[in-house]
């Protein structure tokens, strides 16, 4: 493979992951305004060597209970493809979404399989589970 059919291969992988991302923030902004929580949009920088550099979106949520992050973390992860990480605020408490074929997997912090289907009813429940 040419060196630049490689940095094409990256490329369009680094444009999936960003609209997978693009996605489930949209999914999750929709899901938490529903619950009628404030919603704040942002962008974080992402440096990743076989990626360059690029920005994803994030997004802060205010519930009656505390706030919620959602922040992409990087493409290239040990056993996923994709990390994202959904923290409350003032716990600290964290799961982590990772990409498989199958659409977003839930992790424990301990790296415990959370075996429910990505959904929203999953996510209100894990955002008032998280919260404490």
């Amino acid at each position: 493979m040419t060196t630049q059919a490689l940095d094409d291969k990256w490329l369009a992988r680094r444009t999936e992951w960003i609209e997978r991302v693009t996605r489930l923030v949209d999914e999750v902004e929709q899901w938490a305004t529903a619950e009628n929580w404030a919603v704040y949009r942002d962008t974080k920088p992402i440096k990743e060597r076989a990626t360059g550099d690029y920005e994803v979106p994030t997004l802060r949520m205010r519930s009656p209970r505390g706030e919620l992050f959602l922040t992409p973390v990087a493409l290239h992860v040990l056993g996923a493809d994709g990390r994202v990480d959904l923290e409350a605020w003032p716990t600290m408490n964290r799961v982590k979404l990772v990409g498989s074929p199958d659409g977003w997997q839930i992790i424990t912090d301990s790296n415990v399989p959370l075996r429910q289907p990505w959904n929203r009813n999953t996510f209100v429940q894990l955002a008032r589970d998280l919260q404490g």
